[in-house]
């Protein structure tokens, strides 16, 4: 290459694929990107190139996160209420329906209490709002089924484990849609002052409004964006077998025998943040 730096076009035939965990308990958004397939070195190097599809990326990741945690924050601040005891019992349900109408993102939501935590002669409360059709619908979900089962994770795994996402479940109950719900926890004080978990306030969201989220999304031209679980359970993909089939990112089948791809699982089973190039 002569001093003056001519046009060079040369194809980039290694993806850089960053990962970027957005909330500390739950997702994770993987983009896979070609960074550049031809570059003018005369403009740019190539390196300089990568580090700005870097900056990008991770801008991007941010903004779902910003997205996805008002979901979290609403949760979290209507629990904390309850923990509280700032929201009287008979308040519940007002404040469970101003919940789910405070973001068109939000498609349901429920505050539900462990077994004789509502009141003692009563076992089970979970009253539950959703949006469909242009109105708002109610429901009592234990009237449906026992949602204190194990597999009813929101529930289960939230009261066992603390606030979470939980997997990709679909709802037949009012909405007939796959969604994602998170729970918060909500307290009060047990013996000698330790809190006790006694429910959770929880927000739904639709699978496919997560991924009308993800696809507006600018990760390259040759990029694309997945969201999974803390467990690695698939929220979105663009291969969406993935969510259906209950498939997990974490599998080493996933992953092939690839040395890079070990690598960046290794990232996701960390929790860690950042870039890795492969």
């Amino acid at each position: 290459m002569t001093s003056e730096n001519p046009v060079v076009k040369r194809r980039s035939r290694q993806p850089v694929n960053w990962i970027w965990p957005l909330v500390a308990i739950a997702l994770f958004v993987i983009g896979a990107l070609n960074v550049v397939e031809y570059f003018d070195l005369r403009a740019q190097s190539y390196e300089t190139i990568r580090q700005q599809e870097a900056t990008d990326v991770i801008a991007e990741a941010y903004q779902f996160h910003r997205i996805i945690d008002r979901a979290e924050r609403a949760a979290e601040k209507l629990a904390q209420a309850i923990s509280d005891g700032r929201i009287p019992m008979e308040s519940y349900n007002q404040a469970l329906s101003d919940l789910v109408q405070s973001d068109e993102l939000f498609y349901g939501g429920a505050i539900a209490f462990a077994p004789y935590a509502y009141k003692p002669q009563v076992e089970l409360y979970a009253p539950y709002f959703a949006k469909k059709n242009d109105s708002l619908e109610f429901m009592q979900i234990e009237d449906s089924y026992d949602y204190t089962l194990p597999q009813h994770t929101w529930f289960a795994a939230a009261m066992n484990s603390g606030s979470r996402w939980s997997d990709p479940y679909f709802d037949d109950s009012l909405g007939d849609i796959l969604m994602t719900t998170y729970s918060a926890v909500f307290y009060r004080d047990g013996p000698e002052g330790v809190k006790e978990a006694i429910g959770v306030v929880t927000i739904d969201i639709s699978i496919d409004d997560i991924g009308h989220i993800v696809q507006a999304l600018d990760y390259g031209s040759k990029g694309y964006a997945e969201v999974v679980t803390a467990d690695g359970a698939y929220l979105f993909s663009p291969k969406k077998e993935r969510v259906l089939e209950d498939e997990s990112i974490l599998s080493p089948a996933r992953w092939n025998d690839d040395e890079g791809l070990q690598r960046l699982r290794e990232h996701l089973l960390d929790g860690s943040s950042g870039v890795v190039e492969l």
